[in-house]
């Protein structure tokens, strides 16, 4: 750069009061006048702009219009706040690795779990994890391994005091100790809830603010939090306290009767003629109608007939119809240690004492891998028309219609599984076979969940089907 342009700064020239910077004389040019070519005067390229003059904020034009509207804000760069629900996930995640995130297995995620975690939690859908929970008390008292559980999480959570919930996954819990599992949960969602309005409110300096009331007929049981009030602290109180819900009186319980393979001697075994070859023409042109099936499948399928009405003598199974497709028996499923409740949100409860079904039995039942166990609600039963008559809501006998049929669409869908099963071609090739008896003792422990609607329980029945998967995997 040409020294002569430059200000005399090393021979004592510095910026007056007035910030104008001084320059070297020139020669007087006069005014308005410019050099040939379009330069302007020396005198001109020699003024400096002001140093103490604030610089101009930045404006982005908007290519359109051609407006500017307000300057860019030059502190943008600031760290973005993280959403408290993916900070709650993520923490969740570090000590208790998902099985399953919404229905898709963790394995198969191809980003990182914070990052698919982080996606998810955006979104204002609910959010539902699969997760194991191994005791950790060394004296633990029950026979249970893992604890396999769904977590879900409301869309809105932690705001508006939505809670999470719990689903119990195990197939080996009776049903009457998974809801108090499940409703102390509900306990320790409520308590964290309770915690977190209790210090928002201390902040707001309001002292008279009450937390959120437990369930009724819960306050016997003081809940602490351990280590905090999020969703991994939930978890961790729910190890603290399993053994106190376990030991808990079952709630709303259906007996299950599970006996040892062999049938007592003194028991009075009940007699199935559906099964038994007698000599009569019908049964002689039902033996010609089955002549494709191997005599001992039909002796093995006329045992598990035989077994089944055995250990479910307190149901009072009876022969209903022969038919050259089924052999179906009716029973009455009794609640004999308490009467199983629904309760439907906006509406009315109501108990069933009693269910009256229909079992249907293929007669290739055991041969055709496609052809397994069917149940429907006997709803023209004496019973159940007294049962429906006592509901006075027009919408619940709507409702607890609908939820009859669930029973035996959602009971088909495990039942093609138990089939594909007992033919060798289940998940994993278990090895599994399941009996009439272990497909209604199934039934019965998880009979609120075969009253969801078919999209749900399909989802329950996912869910559980990978957790037993993974809880295999891992310890065998």
């Amino acid at each position: 750069m040409d020294n002569s342009l430059m200000p005399d700064l090393e021979h004592g020239s510095h910026v007056s009061g007035d910030s104008t910077p001084r320059s070297r004389s020139v020669p007087a040019i006069d005014s308005g006048s410019s050099l040939a070519d379009g330069t302007p005067p020396a005198g001109e390229q020699r003024k400096k702009k002001p140093r103490n003059r604030k610089p101009k904020a930045k404006v982005a034009i908007d290519a359109g219009s051609g407006s500017a509207p307000n300057p860019v804000n030059t502190h943008q760069n600031k760290r973005e706040k993280v959403p408290p629900k993916f900070l709650e996930l993520k923490k969740l995640a570090s000590q208790y690795k998902p099985l399953t995130v919404n229905g898709i297995a963790v394995s198969s995620i191809r980003m990182s779990l914070a990052d698919y975690l982080r996606k998810a939690s955006q979104s204002s859908d609910p959010m539902y994890l699969t997760l194991i929970l191994k005791p950790s008390d060394p004296d633990f008292a029950y026979d249970l391994d893992v604890l396999k559980l769904s977590l879900n999480i409301p869309g809105n959570y932690p705001f508006q005091g939505s809670k999470p919930e719990i689903v119990i996954l195990n197939d080996d819990i009776p049903r009457g100790f998974t809801l108090n599992i499940e409703a102390g949960f509900k306990l320790i969602a409520a308590k964290a809830a309770g915690n977190k309005l209790e210090k928002v409110m201390s902040k707001k300096k309001k002292k008279n603010t009450k937390a959120p009331e437990s369930e009724p007929g819960d306050k016997t049981i003081d809940i602490e939090m351990v280590k905090g009030n999020d969703l991994a602290s939930m978890i961790m109180t729910l190890d603290k306290y399993l053994e106190t819900f376990l030991a808990q009186e079952k709630r709303e319980t259906i007996k299950i009767v599970r006996r040892k393979p062999t049938i007592p001697k003194d028991v009075t075994p009940v007699p199935v003629p559906a099964v038994s070859m007698g000599p009569s023409s019908q049964q002689k042109r039902r033996a010609e109608e089955l002549s494709h099936i191997p005599q001992e499948v039909l002796e093995r399928r006329a045992k598990e007939i035989d077994l089944f009405c055995q250990r479910f003598k307190d149901s009072k199974p009876n022969l209903y119809k022969d038919t050259s497709q089924n052999t179906i028996l009716s029973l009455d499923l009794q609640f004999t240690e308490a009467d199983f409740i629904v309760e439907i949100e906006g509406l009315q409860e109501f108990q069933i004492k009693n269910l009256p079904i229909r079992l249907y039995v293929p007669q290739e039942y055991l041969w055709n891998k496609k052809k397994c166990l069917r149940i429907e609600v006997a709803l023209s039963n004496p019973d159940v028309l007294r049962m429906i008559n006592t509901i006075q809501d027009k919408n619940l006998k709507l409702v607890f219609g609908k939820m009859m049929t669930n029973l035996g669409t959602n009971f088909q869908i495990v039942a093609m599984e138990f089939c594909k099963d007992n033919a060798g071609e289940g998940d994993e090739s278990q090895n599994l076979f399941h009996s009439i008896t272990s497909q209604l003792n199934f039934f019965i422990s998880n009979v609120e969940k075969f009253l969801y609607e078919k999209s749900e329980f399909v989802k329950w029945n996912e869910l559980r089907k990978q957790s037993n998967l993974e809880v295999l995997k891992l310890y065998g």
